[in-house]
């Protein structure tokens, strides 16, 4: 099992896939039994060793896509947001499996603004550059890149008027401002 509790995790191999033309993967699937996340590993043949780990609402929910030329493509529900799904990209080396920096991740949901929100120039400055009112619809356009499982990621908004802004949630006030957090 590794790292894993038996108690709460099962491991299955799914199979064995090539990679690239040197480099072929086991590929695990660690399922949570208890929580969530559940877990994919891809495991070196040659050398037994954990290439890359890849957090999962459920093992059900990520679909992989491996070309053979060294770019696999993960497609699952973001682990911070309800509902939304996103594609991440990543690249192969012999010792690792990284992922390809994005500007943002493509989400294109609508979400009810639950109070008036202001939205920044940029997920880090204090300029407002549009604020949303309580009970309006926006369409969340992406999510910053970030760990996959970020609890507060910042996400690019376009408002009803076609204006687009940066959300940043409010943990310490609990504030949640969009439905999209809201997975009950």
């Amino acid at each position: 099992m590794g790292a894993y509790d038996s108690r709460f995790f099962i491991r299955q191999r799914l199979g064995t896939i090539s990679l690239t033309a040197t480099v072929q993967a086991h590929i695990d699937a660690i399922h949570n039994t208890e929580h969530f996340p559940s877990y994919f590993e891809l495991i070196s043949v040659r050398t037994g060793k954990v290439l890359g780990k890849f957090p999962v609402i459920a093992i059900n929910d990520g679909d992989w896509y491996f070309n053979g030329n060294g770019a696999i493509y993960l497609n699952q529900r973001h682990l911070s947001l309800c509902g939304p799904r996103v594609t991440r990209k990543f690249t192969v080396t012999e010792k690792v499996i990284a992922e390809v920096s994005q500007p943002f991740l493509y989400f294109g949901e609508e979400t009810k603004v639950m109070e008036n929100t202001p939205l920044y120039e940029t997920p880090t400055s204090s300029t407002v550059v549009a604020t949303v009112s309580a009970g309006t619809k926006a369409t969340v356009i992406g999510v910053r890149m970030g760990s996959p499982e970020e609890a507060t990621p910042a996400l690019l908004v376009k408002t009803p008027f076609g204006l687009t802004g940066w959300h940043r949630r409010d943990v310490a006030r609990g504030s949640s401002s969009f439905d999209i957090y809201l997975c009950n």
